[in-house]
């Protein structure tokens, strides 16, 4: 988790007014944030994780012009299938 995921997190679970213990930890590989949620208030705070998971994703496949090729590709096979079920 990156600092800006950290602060976004934070702020989500201020707003929907989650109590929460944060804390920073050092290792190896970088930074690490730590937050600790309440057992009653998990799924609240798992939702908002999530909410800040969903706008710092990345593409599955990054390179603009091989992701749309693959979709037209594959649009293009379906539209076959569909078309050689229909003239059987």
């Amino acid at each position: 988790m990156s600092e800006s995921e950290a602060n976004l997190f934070e702020e989500i679970l201020n707003r929907e007014k989650i109590w929460f213990e944060k804390d920073e930890d050092e290792v190896q590989a970088g930074r690490t944030f730590l937050f600790g949620v309440k057992r009653d208030d998990f799924s609240r705070a798992q939702r908002a994780n999530f909410e800040v998971a969903a706008k710092h994703r990345k593409p599955l496949i990054t390179n603009k012009i091989l992701r749309y090729s693959l979709l037209i590709i594959f649009f293009g096979f379906l539209s076959l299938a569909i078309i050689g079920y229909v003239k059987s």
